[in-house]
C-alpha cells in the first residue's frame, strides 16, 4: 500500500542525519540526486539531458540543495567552485602532509 502510494507520487526521498546528512531524491522529471555531507558536501546529479556531475566540496557549499531544487549542478562545477576550492586544495594539503612526513623521516 505504501509503495503504491509512493509510485503515484513519483517522488521518493530518503534522509538520515547522523554526524552528517545522506539524502537520496528521485523526482518525476528524471532528476536523481545523491548527497553525502560529512565535513563537506559530496553530490552526484543526473538529469534527463545526460548531464552527469560529481563534486566533492569541503567549503560547505550545498550542492545537494542545488540539485534537489532543480537547478543544473553543472553550473557549480563549470564555475570551478569544487575543482579549485576542493580538488586542488586537498591535493596541495596531501603533498604538504607527505613533505612533512618525509622531513620527519630524515
Amino acid at each position: 500500500m505504501i509503495m503504491a502510494a509512493d509510485r503515484k507520487k513519483k517522488l521518493v526521498s530518503f534522509g538520515i542525519a547522523a554526524h552528517g546528512i545522506i539524502a537520496i531524491g528521485i523526482a518525476p522529471h528524471g532528476i536523481i540526486s545523491v548527497g553525502v555531507i560529512p565535513m563537506g558536501v559530496v553530490s552526484v546529479g543526473v538529469v534527463p539531458m545526460g548531464i552527469v556531475s560529481t563534486g566533492a566540496v569541503s567549503m560547505g557549499l550545498a550542492s545537494v540543495g542545488v540539485v534537489s531544487m532543480g537547478l543544473a549542478n553543472y553550473c557549480v562545477t563549470g564555475m570551478g567552485l569544487w575543482q579549485f576550492n576542493s580538488t586542488e586544495h586537498l591535493h596541495q594539503n596531501h603533498q604538504n602532509h607527505q613533505n612533512h612526513q618525509h622531513d620527519r623521516v630524515e
